[in-house]
């Protein structure tokens, strides 16, 4: 018996499980004490009241706090169940919570959000996003030339030009990214803020910056809804490249090329302080540019997003967050003297908040381009 635990003692697994059973011990210590401490501080409802509208309001206000109280106990209690069951293989009566969702409720990252991973700062990951395009030099200028950054043999085309001959691509590289559920729209995910339904991912924010452009400023706009993200998100860019090349080969016209994405955050709140803003009194999300600066056209591309935003801090100036850009990254961003990757609000946003700030950005891109294609 004093080999045996000798030999414990020395096993960093028990060692680890140990630790893991004493922080649950901890959690449900604290849930208790926590619900005691509530359980003195809950208002009673009031005997004299005597509107049925007032008994109402307080009866739904307790409801909810009970509603809120089962959900925490039962995390706490699926969270306990899970741990404990890794002490005890043989235990009875598993619970649908695994690994994920232990580290989710302890640390509220979740890690099956890459985007949220990364953002959380955890040390091994020193990358902004999954980048995985491997491309030569001589690849990337065949695709440049592909737009029409160069004049074309027909001639210059129009700002108010028409569909045969459209100036800017739209297109979402992480397709189904969304945003949160609010009282106004319930979001049908098929992951942690992700979703296949256009109305409540990517594509519904990529048709408000269209609508602004065509309908505003005469822009014509090809917005192309391919998902390039599900279910393989690690070949997200590899396949929105393809998109891009296949787009560029039927509309060699376009010269504009932006990539429309939402940050992936953390939940708590300060995170959600930082996209949060108003404009004009309305709920809105503010707006980043990533510029990737790891191939030949990146000083076109740092050039552009500069530009616009200069015209973003004068048209919306709440709206704007400092621009980011990586030494190491490409976006494909290569293809265009005009391209970027935006990310308008992040995960803790909601749609309707994003979509506000997407329709202002389709009004500081159509001033900009304006501006350029007239000059």
């Amino acid at each position: 018996m004093q080999n045996l635990h000798k030999l414990l003692a020395n096993n960093k697994a028990y060692k680890i499980i140990v630790a893991i059973l004493l922080i649950s011990i901890v959690l449900q210590l604290g849930l208790l004490i926590t619900n005691l401490i509530k359980g003195k501080q809950e208002v009673q409802v009031d005997a004299n009241v005597t509107t049925v509208k007032g008994v109402s309001k307080d009866l739904e206000n307790t409801e909810e706090k009970n509603v809120k109280k089962c959900e925490d106990e039962k995390i706490s209690s699926n969270l306990f169940t899970f741990l404990l069951q890794q002490v005890i293989p043989y235990q009875k009566d598993p619970v649908d919570y695994g690994v994920v969702d232990a580290i989710k409720d302890l640390t509220q990252i979740d890690i099956s959000d890459p985007k949220i991973l990364i953002s959380s700062q955890i040390p091994i990951m020193d990358s902004y996003e999954v980048d995985d395009v491997e491309i030569t030099e001589e690849e990337e200028e065949e695709i440049y030339n592909l737009t029409s950054s160069k004049p074309l043999n027909d001639g210059a085309v129009a700002v108010n030009n028409t569909g045969d001959k459209p100036l800017v691509l739209l297109y979402a590289t992480h397709t189904t990214e969304s945003y949160a559920s609010s009282s106004k729209t319930k979001i049908n995910y098929v992951s942690y803020a992700r979703s296949l339904d256009e109305r409540y991912n990517m594509v519904a924010v990529c048709q408000e910056i269209k609508k602004v452009l065509e309908d505003k400023y005469g822009v014509q706009v090809v917005l192309d809804t391919t998902i390039h993200d599900h279910p393989d998100y690690n070949s997200s860019y590899s396949n929105s490249l393809e998109t891009i090349k296949k787009n560029l080969q039927k509309y060699p016209s376009i010269k504009y090329v932006f990539d429309i994405h939402r940050d992936g955050l953390a939940e708590n709140q300060k995170n959600k302080e930082v996209y949060a803003t108003a404009v004009n009194g309305v709920n809105s999300t503010r707006v980043m540019m990533v510029v990737g600066l790891n191939h030949q056209n990146s000083a076109n591309n740092a050039k552009f997003s500069d530009q616009v935003y200069g015209t973003f801090n004068e048209m919306y100036p709440s709206l704007t967050r400092p621009s980011v850009k990586r030494s190491k990254a490409k976006y494909n961003q290569f293809v265009s003297d005009n391209a970027v990757l935006f990310e308008i609000g992040s995960n803790l946003s909601t749609l309707e908040e994003a979509k506000v700030s997407a329709s202002h950005l389709g009004d500081v891109l159509g001033k900009v381009i304006t501006e350029k294609e007239t000059n």
